[in-house]
């Protein structure tokens, strides 16, 4: 377990170091020796007690419900999605008339430099934002690799070129490579059409103005038809005709969060009113931010609270407000 590890080494090491200690402390007038080991020990206490207090930190997490109007068309609920599954949830209004989606401008060819997600939401003034498609950093662009798993630097760096899985429409463009150039890849695809309505399918209609490419459909019509899995960190993008759900689920972190199976996620999107829901990029890449703070709690090679450099993002602009940033409409 994440958590478990540290926890019990900081246990082992404090209560050596405390044990030497009182030892040493009844031979404190006797013995030069004492006084000198004690001088030795004091560092395996203070390291037992830093080992310890990362393994609470690990094992630590928001466990309040809480909800919060982020604008007058988002509305963000921190809850349990499932048991052991901690949620993070934005219902978006797309009847109001100031709710703009946008997502990453990638181009022709489904490429962009990987960024984190809140600072992806930062530079669009973002009233919320979660991390969108599969992707893969280019290989050429990964760096080299040193021969020690320790040391090896992450293939998930800002700024690295990554290629999106999936088509995108910015700006009512369709970018990226047509899925019989991506191999055995079939996500399914989630837009809006030029009158606002949302929708699903394996092909953009040719009024889209805003879509983004995931993976396996969750709901369909009502039906929860997700594949088996197991619980995991997910993000999920569910709708009805006049709203939208962002749902983000912490996972990867024992003893707080171990995240929920698909059909868990599909079924609670389900009993909020959700027809359909799509699978996005989940495990390390979940998150949901806003343009100021992190919502959820990702984790990132093993440390939580550290967000990963993803390719794309979707986002929720006040569009009543001046237009700032580079992203699709």
């Amino acid at each position: 377990m994440v958590y478990e590890a540290p926890i019990a080494a900081g246990l082992v090491l404090t209560a050596v170091a405390v044990a030497v200690l009182a030892a040493l402390w009844r031979w404190r007038e006797r013995l030069i020796l004492p006084r000198l080991l004690g001088l030795g020990v004091l560092p395996v206490l203070l390291a037992g007690l830093g080992v310890l207090g990362w393994g609470l930190f690990v094992a630590a997490g928001p466990r309040s419900d809480r909800t919060e109007q982020l604008a007058s068309m988002v509305t963000y609920e921190q809850l349990w999605v499932a048991d052991g599954g901690r949620g993070h949830l934005a219902t978006i209004d797309l009847g109001d008339p100031c709710t703009r989606l946008i997502t990453t401008a990638i181009d022709a060819e489904g490429r962009v430099g990987a960024q984190q997600t809140e600072n992806w939401a930062a530079d669009q003034a973002a009233v919320v934002a979660m991390n969108a498609s599969f992707f893969a950093i280019v290989e050429e662009a990964q760096p080299p690799s040193v021969g020690l798993p320790l040391l090896q630097p992450s293939r998930y760096q800002e700024g690295l070129e990554a290629g999106v899985l999936g088509q995108a429409v910015v700006d009512g463009e369709l970018r990226g490579l047509p899925r019989d150039w991506q191999g055995d890849w079939d996500g399914v695809l989630v837009h809006l059409d030029a009158e606002g309505r949302p929708g699903v399918g394996w092909v953009y209609p040719e009024d889209a103005v805003w879509g983004v490419g995931g993976r396996a459909l969750l709901l369909d019509d009502g039906v929860v038809t997700a594949p088996e899995s197991v619980p995991y960190a997910r993000s999920i993008i569910g709708f009805n005709d006049t709203t939208m759900w962002w749902l983000v689920v912490d996972g990867k972190q024992a003893g707080y969060s171990h995240g929920v199976t698909l059909t868990e996620a599909a079924t609670f999107l389900a009993d909020r009113g959700a027809t359909h829901a799509i699978e996005f990029d989940g495990g390390g890449s979940a998150i949901l931010a806003t343009a100021d703070d992190v919502l959820s709690r990702p984790v990132h090679r093993r440390i939580p609270g550290r967000s990963r450099p993803v390719a794309n993002h979707v986002g929720v602009i006040d569009g009543c407000a001046p237009a700032v940033g580079t992203a699709s409409s």
